[in-house]
């Protein structure tokens, strides 16, 4: 399964990186921002793609609209 994990911060992406690495159905590739998220979306294709919704500009709402249609779940609160 490609998944690809997007974060701003360093710690978080090594903490993934640390948990998913002995995952051998896990195929995964990190990006920092929302513009590299973006410009690997248009490279690449993925089955699962994880956000940071908290990130600075462009937002992962906004990293889902250059995407496309897909199911959005989410764990934050109203």
């Amino acid at each position: 399964m490609r998944v690809l994990f997007v974060d701003d911060e360093d710690d978080i992406r090594e903490l993934i990186e640390f948990a998913i690495m002995t995952e051998d159905d896990i195929e995964p590739t990190f990006a920092a921002t929302g513009l590299d998220a973006i410009a690997t979306m248009e490279t690449q294709s993925f089955d699962v793609i994880m956000l940071d919704v908290m990130m600075p500009p462009p937002m992962a709402w906004r990293c889902c609209a250059v995407r496309g249609p897909m199911r959005i779940w989410t764990t934050r609160r109203s």
